[in-house]
């Protein structure tokens, strides 16, 4: 709620700060999938290792992410 209320008191147009978002969604969300699947790959965790699940994630992700950066800088 504060967030919002500094956001709309700084006279920011609404459709670049939802377009601010949605770019940083986009970079954001490949890295934190990639952090997460190197964590859950950590060798203390023993011999369960989620790879191909996680890299399907990883692969995912990439493609919710690609293309709305694409439309977002085209």
């Amino acid at each position: 709620m504060s967030i919002g209320v500094v956001v709309s008191s700084l006279a920011l147009k609404p459709l670049s700060v939802i377009w601010f978002a949605q770019v940083a969604n986009g970079i954001l969300l490949p890295i934190i999938t990639l952090c997460s699947l190197l964590a859950v790959n950590a060798p203390n965790l023993g011999q369960y290792r989620h790879n191909l699940l996680g890299l399907a994630v990883f692969a995912v992700t990439l493609m919710l992410s690609g293309r709305p950066l694409y439309l977002a800088f085209n």
